[in-house]
């Protein structure tokens, strides 16, 4: 099995999404004042190990407990990914990581904050207003929030 941003990094997908990422900030003129990507509730990415070895069966399909979480958790995994790769996009118009890569989910927990550190990632407020308070200059990446961003 390929590791979900290694999928992501190979898929004709991500060549679709940056052939047209990248010209709306580049084209719009905006992209040189782009200072953050502010995500939101892009989803947890750290699971324990009883999640992945429950075998009991789901009751609306023949797919396991763990099959419907990792699932899920490669949606999850997708969406931090396409936030690296927008960020890394946006970073070609300011040069050398000019853009900070925040993001805030009330379900981070230490081991995601983490993950997410190393990857890039600033985790900010844990609940309440502060990716709110980032926005300036700002590209905001939110797929399924629970609260309203717009």
């Amino acid at each position: 099995m390929q590791l979900p941003e290694k999928t992501w990094d190979t898929s004709e997908t991500r060549e679709a999404f940056a052939s047209q990422f990248h010209p709306l900030l580049s084209e719009s003129g905006h992209g040189e004042n782009v200072k953050r990507l502010v995500c939101f509730a892009l989803g947890d990415l750290h699971i324990g190990l009883a999640q992945l070895t429950q075998s009991s069966e789901s009751p609306d399909s023949s797919k396991t407990e763990a099959e419907h979480h990792l699932d899920n958790l490669t949606g999850k995994f997708t969406q931090h990914a396409v936030a690296l790769t927008m960020a890394g996009l946006a970073n070609c118009l300011v040069g050398n990581s000019g853009v900070r890569l925040l993001t805030q989910d009330p379900a981070y927990n230490d081991g995601a904050r983490n993950m997410l550190k190393d990857l890039g990632f600033e985790v900010v407020g844990d609940h309440g207003v502060g990716g709110f308070a980032e926005i300036d200059k700002s590209v905001v990446f939110s797929v399924f929030p629970t609260v309203s961003v717009k």
